[in-house]
């Protein structure tokens, strides 16, 4: 990437069997185990993606060589269900 976009917002309705609770938790705690390894945006091969299930919390991917890119930011909206 050569720039930095801000304000942009995505938005993405998908209909599961599952509780707001038990989504959120699938998507952020549960995250590595399903996202797929060749889609991250660091050099180096992903290691791990990571989503800190808390208001605030950094949505990033961790790469083989120790380096962290930062994809995202964990609003509000269902963090008080990982707790």
């Amino acid at each position: 990437m050569t720039g930095q976009t801000t304000g942009l917002v995505v938005r993405r309705t998908v209909t599961v069997a599952a509780t707001p609770e038990q989504a959120f938790r699938v998507f952020t705690t549960g995250m590595d185990s399903w996202w797929p390894r060749t889609h991250h945006i660091g050099s180096s091969p992903l290691k791990e993606q990571v989503v800190e299930p808390r208001a605030g919390g950094r949505c990033y991917g961790l790469s083989e060589d120790g380096t962290e890119c930062d994809w995202g930011v964990l609003l509000d909206l269902y963090a008080k269900a990982a707790a």
